[in-house]
């Protein structure tokens, strides 16, 4: 027995409904972002946050010894390692990667989005470092080398950047709620995963990491509005079809 015309436009309805929930979520995450990014900034202009910032930076040292980072020396190392997740050529080998699998699959405008919200994003970066030119932080001993100014952190900014956008690209050709869910996540726990990095080892102040993850959000919600006009892979089509029953 075929579905009805009414059962039809009553799945339709609730698939619309929860489109328009879900824009309503990234809008709302977007908006805070940028308010989140313009009171940070706005404090770190005012040096209202440098007391806070010195004192967490202190807490994750050992007591007394400002050069010596809570931790035994393989934590240290291991964190050396996963900082690097931000680094700008290893974002730009990732790029390359999942450039050449965009393009195996064909999926065109994929590959056209990618190189434009990454690079766009970078360079967002980079514009804002050179705004607020904040030097680095001088309560501790920094634990890796540092270059460029330290507001917004670039490492965090930069992971959140390129890997959300990707993780936004993928997941919307993606079938199955956890297959998209996984795209999401996984970028996400990166981007925090780099953003406590810099922290640990000093190089940046919290209030840089966290307008980076402020600033990064805040891209993620306008690359997921342009990623909304992506065409529906055939397979999701498929998979997103109402099933007929032979009559």
């Amino acid at each position: 027995m075929r579905v009805s015309v009414h059962e039809h436009v009553h799945r339709l309805r609730a698939r619309l409904l929860a489109a328009d929930w879900l824009a309503l979520g990234i809008l709302t995450v977007g908006m805070v972002a940028i308010w989140g990014f313009l009171e940070i900034a706005e404090g770190v202009s005012e040096g209202t946050t440098r007391r806070f910032d010195a004192w967490l930076i202190h807490r994750l040292r050992q007591p007394g010894d400002p050069t010596r980072p809570l931790g035994p020396i393989w934590f240290e190392d291991a964190v050396r390692d996963l900082t690097s997740l931000g680094s700008l050529s290893l974002l730009v080998l990732v790029v390359g990667a999942v450039a050449g699998y965009l393009w195996i699959r064909r999926e065109t405008v994929a590959l056209a989005l990618l190189f434009p919200a990454t690079i766009g994003g970078l360079l967002v970066s980079l514009l804002l470092k050179a705004i607020f030119h904040r030097p680095r932080p001088d309560v501790v001993l920094q634990l890796t080398p540092a270059y460029l100014s330290s507001f917004p952190s670039g490492h965090t900014m930069n992971s959140a950047v390129v890997y959300l956008t990707i993780g936004l690209i993928l997941s919307r050709l993606s079938t199955g709620v956890r297959l998209r869910a996984y795209a999401i996540l996984l970028p996400s726990f990166l981007t925090l995963t780099v953003g406590l990095t810099r922290i640990y080892l000093g190089v940046h102040y919290p209030t840089d990491v966290v307008a980076g993850w402020a600033a990064g959000a805040a891209w993620m919600a306008v690359v997921w509005f342009l990623t909304r006009r992506l065409p529906i892979p055939r397979s999701l089509a498929s998979a997103d079809r109402l099933p007929d029953s032979p009559s």
